[in-house]
């Protein structure tokens, strides 16, 4: 993967370095945590971040083989 350095004002970094320590992620895959989320949020105006974030960690369990895809009523046959 290519990198890129960004400019970041002090005490957005600051917030990143406290959020990255309490999630016990690197700093830089907190801030690309932080880039997602709002993407997704931006994309999807009407959904919460409780929302994002629980499909986020079903896609994660579907990859991981946990769980099953859920299937809409209309899909069911």
């Amino acid at each position: 993967m290519a990198t890129s350095q960004i400019r970041i004002e002090n005490s957005f970094l600051e917030q990143a370095k406290i959020a990255s320590i309490a999630n016990h992620r690197p700093l830089g895959h907190q801030v690309q945590y932080w880039a997602m989320i709002g993407q997704i949020a931006e994309e999807n105006p009407d959904l919460t971040f409780n929302a994002i974030n629980s499909i986020l960690q079903g896609d994660a369990q579907l990859e991981q083989g946990k769980g099953t895809p859920f299937v809409f009523q209309h899909e069911k046959q």
